[in-house]
């Protein structure tokens, strides 16, 4: 049976190997058009490159937006103060606050809950928290709406800071990709790069892109974690492992093969053992180039439709 731990060693202790199969795979795509019609060469070698120079631009693209959106989504304040407040009021020659404000700005901030509603969080309890983009948009309009009142009253006051902080949490974004995505791309890539030194600029931006546009707001990741309390590791990291225990749990057969003569001869059947790490390889390979969609699909989930 075929042992793991000699894989990685082949590709240790054998540099030239390394060099020869990225060559060798770099020299088979490209030479896949060679099957096709002389005439359609040219166009092919054109719309390659016009594909690779547009999904590196469409990775810029979303990596320097969603920079941006890091950048300027600032932290709500949870220290306003009665003090603060009377000042502004003062100031904007406003006057006392009446009942009637305060009453009202009650009533608004207390609908707040209302528009959040409650969900289960990972550990099975209900809690108040905005869980969709809809809900985070108009509770901030509330919030903004009451702190431009310049509220006086301390009760108001302390609603405004205790639904910030937690809007300041739901608002924060976390890195909800997967790891094993980016190694498996890394790999590949750094491979490549031995056959293209440049490439390793390529490889840095697609990482880069997907580590971005994988960080997911919070309001988004309670539901989710909520839903998938009881898995461990992305889908990629499951599929790997399963294949990886295919290729560990392989059988090796033992032929005997008896002569006429009476003598025998032995051979192992390893055919088990090498299918299962070809699939595993295809689908290495395959995930290290799906790499551009993937980020292209959360990026559209966790900064556009947030969903």
């Amino acid at each position: 049976m075929l042992i793991l731990r000699n894989f990685p060693y082949l590709w240790v202790s054998k540099p030239k190997f390394m060099r020869r199969f990225s060559l060798l795979f770099l020299f088979t795509l490209a030479a896949l058009p060679a099957f096709a019609e002389d005439g359609a060469l040219a166009d092919y070698e054109r719309n390659l490159w016009v594909k690779i120079i547009a999904t590196v631009v469409v990775m810029l693209v979303i990596l320097v937006h969603t920079i941006v959106v890091t950048i300027k989504q600032r932290r709500l304040r949870t220290d306003y103060t009665v003090a603060e407040f009377s000042k502004n009021r003062t100031d904007a020659a406003q006057g006392a606050m009446t009942q009637a404000e305060t009453d009202s700005l009650n009533a608004s901030l207390d609908n707040i809950d209302d528009i959040w509603g409650e969900i289960m969080d990972s550990k099975g309890d209900m809690v108040t928290y905005p869980h969709k983009h809809s809900a985070v948009k108009k509770s901030l309009e509330i919030l903004n709406a009451a702190i431009a009142a310049n509220p006086t009253d301390k009760g108001v006051v302390e609603k405004i800071n205790s639904y910030n902080e937690v809007l300041s949490h739901a608002r924060s974004r976390q890195f909800n990709g997967s790891k094993t995505l980016i190694a498996i791309f890394s790999i590949i890539g750094l491979i490549m790069t031995v056959a293209f030194p440049p490439a390793i600029v390529v490889v840095i931006l697609f990482v880069a892109a997907y580590i971005f546009a994988s960080r997911t707001p919070n309001f988004m990741l309670i539901e989710q974690l909520a839903k998938s309390a009881n898995r461990s590791g992305s889908w990629v990291k499951r599929a790997l492992l399963s294949l990886l225990s295919g290729v560990a749990t392989a059988k090796s057969y033992k032929v005997v093969t008896t002569y006429s003569d009476g003598s025998k001869s032995y051979d192992t059947d390893n055919s088990e053992t090498w299918f299962s790490l070809a699939i595993t390889v295809i689908f290495t390979m395959m995930m290290a180039f799906l790499m551009p969609v993937v980020t292209l699909i959360n990026y559209t989930r966790n900064y556009l439709l947030y969903r």
